[in-house]
């Protein structure tokens, strides 16, 4: 057996021998064209081997060759070197397992078009490991791929797969890659696939199918990307399908940035060969400030890939720069070699809708060139909104202080400026068209801006503020022309007014401007025209004015140059029609006047006035008002004044001297109608303030004869209104003000201070000797109307008041304070204010007798209905009413509202809190209900209520009833004021007390019930009720005493009762006793008749008596016959018979 194995294994060392002597010395090249076929018929195509061929059989079947040519249909394999290492036992099988393959600088090449699947999965030829070194990769086809410098190792079970495999291709990118895929079935390839980029650090998954249909190759699967855009992570997961041509993404999920500062999308995508790649997508709510707050440095330019773009964005909110921009969408173009365009539309803050469709400069984050859609309602909101961005824009929208603004129109922005070209504006209610053009400063010109426009209706009303945009563009050289065709001027009670034509033309360069043309023609009657130069060393203009109204044409005054002056005109236009003026002015660099000619009469005064150089710096000025009725001054110095005639006249003439450029020292006289005004000061006129300082003196003997202008009716010839006074005057622009006031009006003294500012209000504080409450209540009220006979308020409707009162809050201080109804207080102070049907005061303090009042009050006109609240607390107050005195503390609070006084009482309703002390009631005496009583208890006489009444109310009159301090809740309703019931003890009675005030009419109605303590024997205490009630000044009382009557005739018939019980039992007490006496009499009589009897009986027998015809008998003795005693009755205290009821009359006596 060893000899066997020895033999055996010496074999197998020859065989191992010769395997390895034997092929180095066979010359394999030879051999190379039978070896490629052979690899061939494995392959299923050809193949061809160049070069050497070197074939070693341990310790693996090992072939190295050359170059490789390898063609099958379909695919085509070229390399420069090759080693094939085969699997020796599936050579011994007949099949080709290469457990090893190297091609060096391999070209393989694919056609889909003519690869032929079914013959490779017959072929039997399968690849444990393969590699490729600095291979290139082609793809047939209608649109070649070639990828060059690719290293790959892999592994193919068959030549249909499944295939796996990882590499890089270091192209333009270096790109690692790996794929893992099942066998090729019916045509198609099911796999996964990676694709990692070093550059931008991204990262492709796609799992799915290749399909080879019609010689095109397509995938279509699920895909997954991750990396990073303009330097925020990213990641995007959507279903895939791709072919040569293009590639179609869907259900796209997109997350741009890190999970706190995410961007999320969905949508669509298409990537067409030549067309570049097309997305649609849409989010919910977008956060653009919390994605920058967390990548800042984002780079949207970086962000988009190099090729042709579409991208449509919606999304319902963004939030953008703190504001929330609504119903975003966005179309974006980008073509090679052509400027970026955008389509937006979005809802921007201030209600505010942006329409922009044309190019823009992704670098240059502000060029634009395209057509403009807007609208905004809140231009401030707006305007705040993009001030960080484009903050000239936003001075502009502020300074306009637009309601509405829409333009409709192209703009262009770059560097240099912006160029509008405007097809529609609408400024509120304008509507213009035209062109402005603005240009930045540059190093050697200022900013330039050219505006031209064309107005079809310009609306007055809405105006912007033209002194504003002036200051916005006061560095700016200008041209500015205007030509409005019709101007629209709104009427109170009637339809605007389409009406006049306004033509506009100014410029300025080099700080001189030229009003070259002002012209209004036919605005509401009126026409002015104009003309001037001005510089910074000063300048002039020279206007005309023929106005038959000036109401429409002021109105345009303050919306182009508001301030004190045009507001004045407005409310002056109407006292100033009709108006025939010339006006011309020069002023110098400061502005003030240097000369100064107006000529010409309105509003039925003539008006003349002149100021001109005197040399040597210097100026005169002269002033000249006259007017044929003080009505005339008056309304055209603004105060609301009746048009009357034949009051009187009024005159003005001032003078004035002084420097240029500084106050004129100025003597002014009016006479109005009897009063006369001095003024003795400095003045100061020029093109952009006025003002005036110095000592006014009033001074009238009877400063009734203005009272009618003022609707306070004709003057009573029999009562003059003397007035003199003296103040310190300063008017200015911010008002009128009055100091060191020392003046006296029909006898009221008043000092103190006074000021009107610009809107009309007045402030101040005065020191007045004595003053009018009801007076004051009639600025709301109306003059007072007289009340019906026997009624406390007037019933008639309150009656309009003579005038409305200015906006006031003016401090008072009065010594004496005339209530009314004959109340006057002493050194009064409060806060007045005063507006239009408002009269109130607050912080009043005022003394009333020996006590004080404080709180506040108010009274408010809305048509005819006054509205009234009031809120006062009193301390220390005497009050009295007929037999009632006290003091008084507490708080009240009422409100009412109400058509007339009646009315107004009648509704009055609130709540007090009120403590009375050291109160009095004036015959009503505590004890009398005791006395009463007492003394009732002890009559013997008849009950006689009658009596009781009388002596009641003549013991209550002896004495007055002092109530202890109590305290007492009110409640007001329907202008009655109740007092809650209240307990108090008065020595040894309890009062319980309750009162009403009726407001309405003024009667009282007070309530006392008196009790005073049981007397012995009594089942509840004695109680009468007294009343007070009517009028303040005659209240009568009225005692109730039925309840007491009751109680003490009770008490009368309860004594009466006991004396007839007691008579009664007398009676039967006697009638016993007679009874007894009675019976004792018939007992003695009946034992006598026995002791007779028993007498009789006992003695001897009489002798037979003769017989009656023989002899006479003598009488004998005979007992009497007595009737039988009647029954005795039975003892009144004796036991009753059985079955025989007791005498009830003798119950419990004995």
């Amino acid at each position: 057996m060893r000899e066997i194995l020895t033999i055996i294994a010496a074999c197998i060392v020859v065989a191992l021998a010769a395997a390895l002597a034997v092929p180095p010395f066979v010359d394999w090249t030879k051999h190379s064209a039978a070896i490629a076929q052979k690899l061939g018929e494995g392959f299923g195509g050809r193949v061809a081997l160049e070069g050497p061929v070197r074939l070693r059989l341990l310790p693996a079947p090992r072939l190295t060759a050359g170059a490789l040519v390898a063609e099958r249909a379909g695919l085509v394999i070229r390399a420069r070197e090759t080693t094939l290492e085969l699997s020796a036992p599936a050579l011994l099988r007949g099949a080709f397992e290469f457990t090893d393959i190297d091609l060096d600088h391999a070209e393989v090449s694919f056609d889909p078009a003519s690869l032929d699947v079914a013959g490779a999965q017959d072929a039997r030829v399968a690849v444990a490991r393969f590699r490729l070194i600095d291979a290139a990769l082609r793809v047939a086809g209608a649109h070649p791929l070639a990828l060059d410098h690719v290293d790959m190792t892999g592994a193919a079970d068959t030549l249909a797969g499944p295939f796996r495999g990882q590499g890089v291709w270091r192209g333009a990118r270096v790109v690692d890659f790996s794929f893992s895929t099942g066998p090729i079935e019916q045509g198609r390839l099911r796999g996964k696939f990676a694709f990692d980029d070093r550059g931008s650090q991204a990262h492709v998954e796609a799992t799915g199918e290749v399909a080879l249909e019609d010689g095109a190759t397509s995938f279509s699967g699920q895909a997954i990307v991750n990396g990073a855009l303009g330097g925020a992570p990213a990641r995007a997961a959507f279903t895939l399908t791709a072919n040569s041509d293009a590639l179609h993404a869907d259900k796209i999920d997109v997350r741009l940035g890190d999970d706190d500062h995410a961007l999320s999308f969905s949508g669509a995508a298409d990537l067409v060969r030549g067309n570049g790649l097309d997305a649609h997508l849409q989010a919910a709510s977008l956060d653009l400030d919390r994605f920058r707050a967390g990548h800042a440095a984002f780079d949207a330019t970086q962000a988009a890939p190099a090729l042709a773009l579409r991208l449509q964005l919606a999304a319902d909110s963004v939030t953008l720069g703190g504001q929330a921009l609504t119903n975003v969408a966005a179309d974006i173009v980008r073509k090679p070699d052509a400027t970026p365009r955008i389509a937006l539309d979005a809802g921007l803050p201030g209600r505010t809708r942006l329409h922009y469709d044309g190019a823009f400069d992704p670098v240059a984050a502000r060029a634009f060139d395209g057509d403009v859609k807007i609208e905004t309602r809140d231009a401030g909101k707006l305007a705040a909104y993009i001030a960080p961005v484009a903050p000239e824009l936003a001075r502009w929208l502020t300074a306009g202080a637009f309601a509405r603004l829409s333009y409709d129109g192209h703009v262009r922005v770059d560097a240099d400026g912006v160029t509008l070209a405007a097809q529609a504006v609408e400024v509120d209610r304008s509507r213009l068209a035209g062109a402005i053009d603005w240009r930045a400063a540059t190093a050697n010109a200022r900013s330039r801006l050219d505006v031209r426009l064309v107005a079809s209706l310009v609306d007055i009303d809405s105006l912007p503020d033209f002194s504003a945009l002036a200051q916005v563009s006061a560095q700016d050289d200008l041209t500015l022309s205007l030509d409005a065709q019709s101007l629209r001027v709104a009427r109170v009670g009637a339809a605007p007014a389409e009406t006049g034509r306004l033509r506009l033309s100014v410029t300025r360069a080099d700080g001189v401007t030229l009003l070259k043309n002002m012209s209004i023609l036919g605005l509401g009657g009126a026409n002015l025209s104009g003309s001037g130069r001005l510089t910074e060393q000063g300048g002039g203009l020279d206007f005309k004015l023929d106005a038959e109204r000036l109401n429409d044409l002021a109105v345009l005054v303050r919306r182009v140059a508001p301030g004190p002056a045009s507001e004045a005109l407005v409310a002056r236009a109407l006292a100033l029609s009709p108006a025939h003026l010339t006006f011309s002015v020069a002023t110098d660099a400061s502005g003030a006047f240097t000369q100064i000619n107006l000529a010409g009469d309105a509003g039925g005064a003539r008006y003349s006035a002149q100021a001109q150089p005197a040399g040597q710096g210097r100026m005169q000025a002269r002033l000249s008002m006259q007017a044929p009725e003080a009505a005339t001054l008056l309304r055209q110095a603004g105060l609301a004044v009746l048009p009357l005639k034949g009051i009187g006249g009024a005159r003005l003439e001032a003078e004035g001297e002084g420097v240029i450029g500084a106050p004129l020292q100025t003597r002014a006289n009016l006479d109005l109608a009897g009063l006369s005004l001095r003024f003795a000061g400095e003045t100061l006129f020029a093109l952009d303030r006025a003002s005036a300082r110095g000592e006014l003196v009033g001074e009238s003997a009877d400063f009734a004869r203005l009272a009618p202008l003022f609707a306070f009716g004709a003057p009573d010839l029999s009562t003059r209104i003397p007035l003199s006074g003296r103040a310190q005057m300063r008017v200015d622009g911010h008002g009128l003000a009055l100091s060191s006031i020392a003046a006296e009006v029909a006898g009221v003294k008043a000092k103190g201070e006074l000021a009107r500012d610009v809107a009309g209000a007045i402030s101040g504080a005065l020191a007045l000797n004595r003053l009018s409450a009801p007076g004051l209540a009639a600025l709301a009220l109306g003059p007072p109307q007289p009340a019906p006979a026997g009624a406390l308020w007037p019933m008639l409707k309150f009656a309009p008041a003579r005038f409305d009162p200015p906006n006031a809050d003016v401090a008072l201080d009065v010594g004496r304070l005339d209530l009314g109804a004959g109340l006057v207080a002493q050194d009064a102070r409060m806060r007045l204010s005063l507006a239009p049907g408002v009269v109130s005061t607050r912080d009043l303090e005022m003394k009333l007798g020996e006590g004080r009042i404080s709180g506040e009050a108010a009274l408010r006109r809305e048509g005819g209905v006054v509205i009234a609240k009031v809120v006062l607390s009193g301390a220390g107050l005497s009050a009295s009413a007929g037999p009632f005195a006290a003091r008084v503390n507490g708080v009240v609070d009422l409100s009412g509202a109400g058509s007339s006084m009646a009315e107004l009482a009648a509704s009055l309703a609130g709540s007090a809190r009120l403590k009375f002390s050291d109160a009095r009631i004036a015959r009503a005496a505590p004890d009398a209900l005791a006395q009463v009583v007492a003394e009732t208890e002890k009559a013997e006489g008849a009950f006689e209520p009658r009596v009781i009444a009388q002596t009641l109310a003549r013991e209550l009159d002896k004495n007055a009833q002092r109530l202890p301090a109590f305290e007492s809740d009110a409640t007001i309703a329907s202008g009655r004021l109740s007092l809650a019931p209240d307990a108090m003890r008065l020595g040894n009675a309890t009062a319980h007390l309750s009162g009403a005030l009726d407001l309405r009419t003024g009667a009282i109605d007070v309530r006392e019930a008196l009790s005073t303590v049981a007397p012995e024997g009594w089942a509840g205490a004695p109680r009468i009720e007294i009343s007070w009630s009517g009028e303040r000044g005659a209240l009568g009382r009225d005692v109730d005493a039925g309840a007491l009557i009751g109680a003490l005739a009770a008490r009368a018939i309860a004594r009466e009762a006991e004396r007839n019980a007691a008579l009664e039992a007398d009676i039967h007490e006697r009638a016993f006793f007679n009874r007894r006496l009675k019976m004792d009499r018939r007992n003695d009589e009946e034992r006598r008749a026995l002791e007779e009897a028993r007498r009789i009986l006992e003695q001897p027998p009489a002798p037979p008596p003769a017989p009656p015809s023989q002899r006479r008998e003598p009488a004998s003795v005979q007992t009497p016959q007595h009737p039988a005693p009647p029954k005795r009755p039975p003892a009144a205290f004796a036991p009753a018979t059985r079955g025989v009821a007791p005498d009830p009359s003798t119950a419990g006596r004995y």
